[in-house]
């Protein structure tokens, strides 16, 4: 029976992907919390529309601090595949 290396049977480490998609959320959930004051502001708009998209990007405000903290969760414990997945729901909420 030969030895096993340890060193070829390892996973590869995304260290960098890792640490560059915590960057990158922590980044946005500042930006995401600084604009969370703006769901609060009320629009007069006339037209239906424009205060139903109002409303959308207001819901779209309140869960992407959510989407975003999920996101730094998951990177930094280096489940870069739901990191990813949150960073997908963010972007098609958008």
């Amino acid at each position: 029976m030969t030895p096993v290396d340890s060193a070829a049977a390892a996973p590869p480490s995304y260290r960098w992907a890792r640490v560059s998609l915590l960057l990158i959320a922590a980044t946005e959930l500042l930006d995401a919390l600084s604009s969370v004051q703006d769901i609060f502001t009320e629009y007069h708009h006339e037209t239906a529309s424009l205060r139903f998209a109002q409303g959308l990007n207001s819901i779209k405000l309140a869960l992407s601090p959510c989407s975003l903290a999920r996101r730094c969760f998951f990177a930094a414990r280096g489940n870069l595949r739901y990191a990813i997945f949150a960073l997908a729901a963010l972007t098609l909420a958008g």
